[in-house]
């Protein structure tokens, strides 16, 4: 049985450009085109910067937002929309994540992670009705309700809460409240995943929460064995379906920003082998891309006895996307 909870938080009506952000209760006062080196020292820090390192940091970033201007004017002027005021207010430094060497991941260039951030801020004004987003990160979006044998599955979308350098929305799956898988994504230019399509959504994190082993194991038995990346790829699609966009992009293990030869084995069974079951081919980017809806195998060449239940998940699958496409249709 499926139960969705309506998420309706506030009007849409598009808002205009405001020139500076709030002040009040001694917040920095930021004009959106200003990039004196005053404003950027008290943007670009932190609380405890006054250590060598910390400062040492503190400037490189100053001189790298500087070296960048027209990218970070933009930046500034987008997330400056009064609809961002309470995310800019949670996170001070998004309008300069893209000057991390490792934001996303590894192998974008500079330019390329500030057109990642400035594409997906501009895609979410035009996405996401303004009440949602002045809403985050406080109040996740509910896309998903879903029970079976007394457990509650829910699927939220906001913000990372903690790993804000691996994907500007999360795709949250919870079980009774707990949450139990993650999948980061970001609407990106296609250029800069070498697709022809003008718009992509770019997968760059997939990991279940540690010590969420049992619920994991539960929640795919009760949902007709499709595993939770399964589950938040058929959420995705929902998404892609609404934004009309066609295709998406998952990084392969060396690109992704936490690598390290150790822990490649796994890195690897989590992101290679999962987007190559997919359908997912690896560009000349080392990405792994698919349009969207996915591809799927004939079912002529599904072995013998493995039809029925393939016939089961596939439809299975459909209803998410088209349940999650009806919710956001309905914010």
């Amino acid at each position: 049985m499926y139960d969705l909870e309506s998420h309706r938080n506030g009007e849409s009506s598009a808002g205009s450009y405001p020139e500076e952000l709030d002040s009040s209760k001694g917040r920095i006062e930021m004009n959106s085109t200003d990039l004196s080196f005053r404003t950027l020292w008290r943007l670009v820090g932190e609380r405890d910067a006054w250590s060598p390192s910390r400062l040492t940091l503190r400037f490189k970033k100053i001189l790298l937002a500087t070296a960048h201007a027209a990218d970070q004017l933009q930046i500034l002027a987008i997330v400056s929309h009064p609809a961002y005021r309470g995310l800019k207010r949670a996170y001070p430094r998004l309008p300069f994540k893209y000057l991390e060497d490792k934001y996303l991941a590894h192998g974008f260039t500079r330019e390329e992670r500030a057109a990642c951030l400035l594409h997906h801020y501009r895609r979410l004004l035009r996405s996401l009705p303004h009440g949602v987003l002045r809403g985050l990160p406080e109040c996740a979006a509910v896309l998903l309700e879903m029970r079976d044998e007394g457990a509650t599955y829910t699927v939220t979308m906001n913000l990372p809460e903690l790993f804000q350098d691996e994907g500007e929305l999360s795709l949250n799956l919870q079980a009774d409240g707990e949450e139990i898988f993650v999948l980061s994504f970001t609407v990106v230019p296609g250029r800069v995943v070498q697709s022809e399509a003008e718009e992509v959504l770019l997968i760059t994190r997939l990991q279940g929460v540690p010590g969420k082993y049992e619920q994991i194991h539960q929640m795919t038995k009760a949902m007709h064995d499709v595993g939770p990346g399964a589950f938040l790829i058929a959420v995705l699609q929902g998404i892609a379906e609404t934004w009309d966009i066609r295709e998406m992009a998952g990084i392969c293990a060396r690109k992704h920003r936490s690598y390290e030869e150790r822990y490649a084995e796994l890195l690897t069974i989590a992101y290679d082998d999962f987007f190559m079951e997919l359908g997912a081919v690896q560009n000349g980017k080392g990405l792994f891309v698919s349009p969207i809806p996915l591809p799927l195998k004939p079912l002529a060449q599904v072995k013998a006895g493995h039809k029925l239940r393939t016939r089961k998940k596939r439809a299975f699958k459909q209803e998410i996307a088209a349940q999650v496409s009806r919710t956001l249709q309905e914010l």
